[in-house]
């Protein structure tokens, strides 16, 4: 849903319950048009490398102000950044969000009775039965070089350790890479490469305040603007993953509004988050920095962000490829298929 704060009525209302609902059909049968776009950049990428949403956009056949109103606040709020920042973004790489979802799929979730955390523990301990060695609250603070391997020191109980390895995986993002190879000669490259990777902070908030979604015609996001058609909020209605969290909900807002759901003590739960922000140059140096990784047989630097736009299936796809070139070290001749 894309609504103008302070009005009643959305702009803009996405599926619910298998329906496709809005203010307008014309506005409906524009938004059904510009998916349609988007699926043939998709599915004709190699014409729309390097290409930003801004350039991409200007040359489709919609109305500049159904862009403004529309389109540009639903790309932002898809990648929980800013109208401004999205324009810059890759658009190849932002449909990939949305494209290749049929227009009248239904939203439908799955709910983990275990966390994230905790499913990685389990691996943990199929990993030890497997004889795998697995340090906690250890942390490394420098890679180096040393001869063909590598010397990776790091901190356990308050003192310094160190220990030489074979073969290297870093999942950290591009900054935290940055301080742990600082020091390492053969790799200035791909640290100058780490370097041109620029995120951006979003604050995230659990909260029980109404006023940022509309009540009265549901939807799983909900997407205010001001006037100039900038994002002023982003509401994801936690109601319609599961009865149970009826009530909440999951906001990006602005500093004045957190202050104000603080004042109204209303928050539940406040968090920052550092994302990568996926313009062409983006895509261009992390293209780049694989390719002098490469050049290193044992040495991987993955984690979501290191596949371009960072979700748990760029997350996964990261695992694999570290894998593959573990695969590649130790002798073998296959590569997992996907």
């Amino acid at each position: 849903m894309i609504q103008h704060q302070g009005e009643k009525n959305p702009h803009f209302i996405t599926p619910h319950k298998l329906n496709f609902r809005g203010e307008k059909l014309s506005n409906l049968i524009k938004f059904k048009r510009f998916n349609n776009l988007a699926y043939k950049l998709y599915k004709n990428s190699a014409d729309w490398k390097g290409v930003s949403i801004e350039n991409w956009y200007n040359q489709i056949p919609l109305p500049l102000e159904y862009k403004k109103r529309i389109v540009y606040p639903f790309l932002a709020a898809s990648l929980g950044t800013s109208v401004s920042e999205i324009k810059s973004t890759s658009a190849l790489d932002i449909v990939k969000l949305f494209a290749f979802r049929k227009p009248k799929l239904s939203n439908k979730f799955k709910i983990m009775t275990e966390g994230m955390g905790t499913l990685i523990q389990q691996v943990g301990v199929e990993l030890r039965k497997q004889g795998v060695k697995i340090k906690t609250e250890s942390p490394v603070y420098q890679i180096t070089k040393q001869g063909t391997k590598w010397l990776v020191k790091y901190v356990h109980n308050a003192t310094e350790h160190s220990q030489l390895v074979d073969f290297v995986i870093t999942t950290a993002h591009a900054d935290q890479n940055i301080k742990l190879l600082n020091n390492e000669p053969s790799l200035s490259q791909v640290v100058y490469h780490l370097q041109q990777l620029k995120y951006f902070e979003a604050k995230i908030v659990l909260h029980s305040d109404t006023s940022f979604i509309n009540t009265k015609k549901p939807a799983f996001l909900n997407i205010m603007t001001n006037q100039k058609h900038e994002i002023a909020s982003s509401t994801m209605n936690l109601s319609m993953i599961s009865p149970r969290l009826n009530g909440i909900y999951k906001s990006w807002l602005s500093q004045n509004d957190i202050d104000k759901l603080n004042a109204s003590k209303k928050i539940l739960h406040i968090a920052s988050f550092y994302h990568p922000l996926i313009t062409p140059e983006f895509i261009s140096h992390l293209d780049t920095l694989h390719q002098h990784l490469k050049k290193v047989s044992n040495f991987y630097i993955g984690g979501g962000w290191s596949e371009g736009l960072e979700t748990q299936n760029s997350a996964v796809v990261s695992g694999k490829h570290a894998l593959d070139k573990y695969k590649i070290f130790i002798g073998g001749t296959y590569a997992i298929k996907e």
